[in-house]
């Protein structure tokens, strides 16, 4: 059996990628300390706003986007290359690696074609030795996936909001590998969505550190509280300017703020009319309604008369789902915070 490839060093190597008149311009330069195992492979994405969408992150990012008419040649530090993918390619040098040109509408990715010896060899008509891996990269061809240069990721977050206080919503920055010696520090900045700092949220700035040996940092960001009910916000958080030797992942994750206000209503304001509760999987507040009968896991009360809505196509009694045995008592006036279910 023969033994295995050694993993290649892919330090300073540039993925570039060209336009349809020939120029070239560098998209990412792999970090030192970028190792590539026999077998493996690396899955590199763009973290544009309009870039990958894969289910499957990415190992490094660049932020650029390739042209459909464009070419992506990768190169070693010391190798130039001058590629260009047209209905009439001019002549070019060839790049160490080479992909074809296609449409960037689905997410794309290449992979050799394989044949009876194995995968085919280089080519100067490269375009002929590979074939589409649609619509993940990933999920078909990148397997087992794995970067062996340290990365930072960010995980999306979200938090409720349930009155005027302030509240704290925590995100998470994971690598992949534990921190290298003396540690590694990101900066992290927050950017507007449909929230606006200083309105929704407060702002935030910073560069955080990972400890030496460790693999997380948690920090929050802080979201303002409100009284009144609103459609749900979200703002992005921005990891840039990783320690020396050290990638980004997936560097931009989505802050939700969910806005769970509650409504003060009577009980005929909540179940309405029509077949199902008028205020159907909001938070009410409902003030001094009479408890009319107690049960092992809730009880029912009903409006007082001098409050009561004179249509006869409401109702103005309800049952209060506890979980557990009620404390209160019949003919108990009682106040009650609940989220409406039918």
């Amino acid at each position: 059996m023969p033994a295995p490839l050694a993993a290649i060093d892919l330090s300073a190597w540039k993925f570039n990628a060209s336009n349809a008149s020939g120029t070239v311009g560098t998209r990412l330069t792999f970090p030192s300390g970028t190792r590539l195992a026999s077998g493996c492979h690396l899955l590199l994405t763009n973290s544009a706003s309009s870039g990958y969408s894969g289910s499957v992150p990415g190992d490094l990012s660049y932020a650029t986007g390739v042209t459909d008419t464009g070419g992506l040649p990768c190169s070693t530090p010391t190798a130039t290359s001058s590629i260009k993918w047209a209905s009439a390619p001019a002549r070019r040098t060839r790049p160490a690696r080479r992909w074809p040109p296609g449409s960037r509408t689905p997410t794309r990715g290449y992979q050799r074609r394989q044949t009876a010896a194995g995968p085919a060899t280089e080519h100067r008509r490269q375009q002929r030795r590979l074939r589409h891996a649609e619509p993940d990269p990933a999920a078909q061809q990148c397997q087992p996936l794995r970067a062996m240069v340290p990365s930072l990721s960010i995980a999306d977050s979200s938090i409720s909001v349930h009155g005027a206080g302030d509240v704290a919503m925590p995100f998470t920055i994971t690598m992949n590998q534990a921190a290298p010696s003396g540690g590694t520090s990101v900066h992290v900045a927050t950017t507007d969505g449909t929230a606006t700092a200083g309105v929704e949220y407060a702002a935030l700035d910073t560069t955080l550190t990972i400890a030496a040996g460790e693999t997380q940092a948690n920090f929050n960001v802080v979201v303002h509280g409100r009284t009144t009910p609103g459609d749900d916000k979200s703002f992005s958080v921005t990891l840039s300017d990783p320690g020396d030797g050290v990638a980004l992942g997936n560097a931009t994750a989505t802050g939700t703020i969910h806005y769970d206000i509650p409504v003060q209503a009577e009980i005929w304001q909540i179940n309405g009319s029509g077949q199902q509760a008028a205020l159907l999987g909001k938070s009410v507040l409902t003030y001094s309604n009479v408890v009319t009968a107690v049960g092992p896991l809730g009880f029912t009360m009903q409006t007082p008369d001098a409050r009561a809505d004179a249509s006869p196509l409401t109702s103005n009694g309800v049952y209060v789902f506890t979980g557990s045995t009620p404390t209160v008592s019949v003919g108990e006036a009682v106040d009650v915070a609940a989220r409406v279910d039918d």
